[in-house]
């Protein structure tokens, strides 16, 4: 049955408008009693018999409700409709995503990119407390609210192809999964990725966010990939002059094509990364804030 404004979901979720489509589902605003406006999210029901799509789809709601963390969207609730569609409730975000963002508005100030992807690393230290790897970040994946007019928070979305590290897991089924633009050498040669695959996202959404353009793009994924292994990304300061050389540095070793290359960990790019924030903000981030317990 198609979905359609007022239609009851799982017996309690209420749609209202949807909110927007993308490769694996829909995701609707509604209400609920207990949570209030509410995101749902279902799987494409084309794919809601493919037990791999069933299986990634539940795993972004266990990845992410595990995590509990202020920059990750919160998960409510999981559930199937009436015809066996699965379905995630997850907080409703006001706001729009960095790709939105950068679409619209070009290249951002480099203090504007570093909060925000501050903000990020504090995500990726909670997931990767529980060695979650998210695999999948990009500026699609990040959504920007305004809880205060002059205060942005940033959301990570979309935990769908997360994996967890574990001692056992010492290869890969050589399966790619990712976005081209975003994925770290390893991903691309559908090698084992750990969390310093996180941290190349991170560098390659600086690079895009400061700059305006991608680090690797082409005309096929093929291509894009080709670029990843093989080329280095275009000079930063080639686009801006007065970018700071240390702040370039520092991307650059994000997107280092060994891994071994890369910052240690979310808290050591964090460590790096708060310098360059203005002065009222690098004071108030002196200190990446105190670990949380592992799950």
């Amino acid at each position: 049955m198609p979905l359609e404004r007022g239609h009851v979901v799982g017996g309690r979720y209420t749609l209202r408008r949807a909110l927007g489509e993308g490769g694996i589902g829909v995701v609707w605003e509604a209400d609920s009693s207990l949570f209030g406006p509410v995101a749902l999210k279902l799987l494409r029901r084309d794919l809601a018999r493919d037990p791999e799509a069933v299986d990634r789809f539940a795993s972004e709601a266990r990845s992410a409700a595990s995590i509990a963390h202020e920059h990750v969207v919160a998960i409510y609730d999981i559930g199937a409709t009436s015809d066996d569609v699965p379905f995630i409730v997850m907080e409703l975000c006001d706001g729009e995503t960095l790709e939105t963002t950068v679409a619209s508005r070009g290249a951002l100030g480099y203090e504007y990119a570093c909060e925000l992807c501050c903000q990020v690393l504090l995500a990726l230290r909670a997931a990767h407390e529980q060695r979650i790897v998210h695999r999948d970040l990009k500026p699609a994946n990040i959504m920007v609210v305004h809880p205060e007019p002059d205060r942005p928070q940033a959301k990570v979305l979309d935990f769908g192809i997360a994996c967890r590290l574990s001692a056992e897991r010492q290869h890969s089924d050589g399966r790619v999964f990712g976005t081209p633009s975003y994925m770290a050498p390893e991903q691309v040669l559908g090698r084992p990725a750990d969390q310093r695959a996180d941290l190349y996202a991170v560098g390659a959404i600086l690079y895009e966010l400061t700059t305006g353009k991608r680090a690797f793009s082409g005309r096929s994924e093929a291509e894009i990939m080709s670029n990843v292994l093989q080329r280095p990304p275009m000079p930063l300061r080639a686009y801006d002059r007065t970018f700071p050389a240390a702040l370039e540095a520092l991307i650059r070793r994000c997107l280092s094509k060994d891994p071994a290359q890369r910052p240690a960990s979310a808290e050591a790019l964090f460590d790096e990364l708060v310098r360059f924030l203005p002065p009222p903000a690098r004071a108030s981030k002196a200190r990446i804030p105190a670990r949380s317990a592992i799950l």
